[in-house]
């Protein structure tokens, strides 16, 4: 497994433009704020009480930990955004151990002082264990554990100020693995996104623990998935397999997914929890990939896996997957095809700035009429007459246009 990386830097310009946002106007006028860059140790995480003496930390069964700090001194009053960050090892390396170094919480806080969702954290620390001692269990064991916060002003390009907390340690910590029904998923895989990154499926409308997506796979390439980012489940986690397309599956090293047979497929993955056992019970279904288009783009058609409206693959993840020309004029309408599995359950949209990245309809977005009323215009892609789909479902990006480049 790979620890998660965060964009410290920026580009120049973006800095200088969000500078001079904070900044407003920039005067030799020492009554005029000005955005710094706080310096290293100047900001603290506080020790909480309940680390010092006998005290034990059992995260299964906490609501939360309280955490409190000092705010960096940006040199002026800024909202402040906290990500909290767990490791075994207290340098935050992994010099000593094997898998993840550390793990970052996805809740934020805005508030120097922050109670941290003890089942999240809990989490984080079973996952890192797991990754350092060959997937053993934790639980009831009492350890040490290591906390830092990572700060930051502004929000999506414009992050800046960028700066680490001190080290505290919990001396005494019990995590527990409880099996849970996962509401996000993941693979991560040799011949998926260059083996550099995991890549995010989409949950199936309507079901609970139920997730899909399209990749390539390279004859001999591997994967994994779970259900987060630092994805480590493999060949032992799969209870039920079900490979509809032949893509020759077999257990690889380090206990991966081996994919013998190089191409395109679709897979389903679906969860439950045994709770007598305590186990999360995952079933896969490998099938051949197919994409299409719907819609008033379609002239109107809305025939769930009509052979005229299907995207056409191509031979690897270089390319992206093509559309027929639409002919109407409205709203993309788009989804992976399922066997047995209505269209609109495993539909998307593509969201955010060029290249733009897709959005799946999953459990979130409750589209009763379209994208655009129903999730609001940015949901909503707009297609003429002449233009095509070009999605490249490597790295789950895409755009319309009248062509790719």
């Amino acid at each position: 497994m790979n620890k998660r990386l965060y964009n410290i830097g920026r580009s120049l310009a973006v800095i200088a433009l969000s500078l001079a946002t904070l900044t407003a106007c920039e005067k030799d006028d020492k009554s005029n704020p000005t955005f710094q860059q706080p310096a290293e140790g100047s900001f603290i995480l506080n020790v909480p009480g309940l680390a010092k003496g006998d005290n034990i930390y059992d995260l299964s069964k906490s609501e939360s930990v309280s955490l409190t700090c000092t705010q960096p001194a940006y040199g002026m009053p800024l909202k402040t955004y906290y990500q909290v960050q767990v490791s075994l090892d207290e340098r935050f390396s992994n010099t000593d151990i094997e898998g993840v170094a550390y793990r970052t919480l996805k809740t934020s806080y805005n508030q120097a002082t922050m109670h941290v969702d003890g089942v999240e954290l809990n989490k984080a620390v079973v996952k890192l264990y797991q990754g350092s001692h060959n997937g053993a269990d934790p639980s009831g064991i009492v350890m040490p554990i290591y906390i830092r916060l990572r700060a930051h002003v502004g929000v999506e390009i414009n992050q800046l100020g960028w700066i680490n907390s001190n080290v505290v340690k919990l001396p005494k910590v019990v995590a527990s693995y409880v099996a849970t029904m996962p509401t996000e998923f993941f693979m991560r895989g040799t011949s998926i996104k260059g083996g550099k990154n995991a890549k995010e499926l989409g949950a199936i409308v309507g079901t609970k623990g139920e997730f899909t997506g399209l990749f390539y796979a390279a004859a001999g390439s591997t994967f994994t998935f779970g259900d987060d980012e630092d994805t480590g489940d493999g060949w032992s986690a799969i209870a039920t397999l079900n490979d509809n397309a032949s893509a020759g599956l077999s257990e690889g090293d380090g206990g991966t997914v081996k994919v013998a047979n190089a191409g395109w497929y679709a897979v389903h993955f679906l969860n439950e929890v045994n709770e007598a056992e305590n186990k999360l019970v995952t079933t896969l279904n490998i099938y051949p990939a197919h994409a299409y288009v719907i819609g008033q783009g379609c002239g109107g058609n809305w025939d769930d896996s009509n052979p005229a409206w299907e995207m056409i693959a191509p031979a690897d993840a270089s390319q992206p997957w093509v559309s027929p020309a639409f002919t109407g004029s409205g709203e993309l309408r788009a989804y992976i095809k399922l066997p047995g599995i209505e269209w609109w359950k495993t539909e998307y949209t593509l969201t955010g700035s060029k290249p733009k990245s897709i959005t799946w309809r999953g459990v979130k977005y409750n589209i009763n009429s379209n994208w655009k009323e129903d999730a609001g215009p940015s949901f909503s892609v707009a297609v003429e007459p002449g233009m095509k789909l070009f999605v490249d479902f490597d790295s789950d990006t895409g755009k319309v246009d009248t062509k790719w480049e």
